[in-house]
């Protein structure tokens, strides 16, 4: 099997591109992981389960509507911008 000198050297930048990334995700760890936090998304708790997993348990009635409120906002504000996009 022939190689091509270009996918040798594109294949050799991937692995550099990627090292660099794992290492610069490495460093920044938990600043990554508090804004994934702050956002509500992905981030790990101290079991190691994920936000997006059943914390139903944790959250009050209150909060429950507040985040249902938010959602509707969100929603009605996208239904705005794609509105506007057609019209």
């Amino acid at each position: 099997m022939v190689f091509d000198r270009n996918l040798l050297i594109g294949f050799a930048a991937g692995v550099v591109v990627g090292l660099v990334g794992y290492k610069f995700v490495s460093s920044h760890k938990e600043q990554i992981e508090a804004k994934l936090q702050g956002l509500g998304v992905g981030a790990n708790n101290a079991d190691g389960a994920t936000a997006c997993e059943d914390t139903s348990s944790e959250l009050t009635l209150e909060d429950l509507e507040a985040q249902k409120e938010r959602l509707e906002d969100l929603i009605a504000e996208q239904q705005q911008k794609q509105n506007g996009a057609q019209g």
